[in-house]
């Protein structure tokens, strides 16, 4: 513990030591220990500049304004292409589902034309009832995808007007 308050009651000294700076046979030696004939003090608080500038509140505000005017223009630039990649897989969802179904009713209307559909008159029922299952799949996926899709541009809409109060 002794040793401990010793070294801290040093450290100070340690700090402010003085480095000399040596030149003998154009070699140039620096020591923290005075060397004799031409042998330099060199003051350490000359060489020290400060690191910042200083500028007033004002100026501080107005800079922090706008780093943070920047920032939140980027955040708002990578969200609106975030919501543009949704809007065009939301797109890409509905596409692919659609023509799905459709392809499925294709198929359907294909096997109402054999001739062992017209002998039965189950097979034409189920005909009915799958081509309606089928319509109404379309109808609500429709429907979903113009609710979805009106939410998403909504989205769109308000981060682009935003940014563009930004600027």
């Amino acid at each position: 513990m002794k040793k401990r308050v010793l070294l801290l009651l040093l450290f100070p000294l340690v700090v402010q030591a003085e480095i000399y700076k040596c030149t003998d046979n154009e070699q140039t030696v620096y020591s923290d220990s005075p060397c004799g004939t031409g042998e330099e003090i060199i003051d350490l608080h000359d060489l020290v500049q400060p690191t910042g500038a200083r500028f007033s509140t004002d100026e501080m505000d107005a800079l922090g304004q706008s780093l943070g005017k920047e920032r939140k223009t980027k955040e708002l630039s990578r969200s609106i292409k975030e919501q543009q990649r949704k809007i065009d897989n939301l797109v890409d969802n509905y596409t692919a589902k659609t023509k799905q179904l459709k392809a499925e009713l294709r198929v359907l209307n294909d096997k109402k034309n054999t001739a062992s559909w017209k002998a039965h008159p189950y097979k034409k029922e189920q005909y009915y009832d799958k081509k309606q299952i089928l319509n109404d799949k379309i109808k609500e996926l429709r429907q979903s995808y113009i609710v979805v899709k009106e939410k998403a541009y909504n989205r769109l809409y308000s981060l682009r007007a935003d940014k563009r109060r930004l600027r």
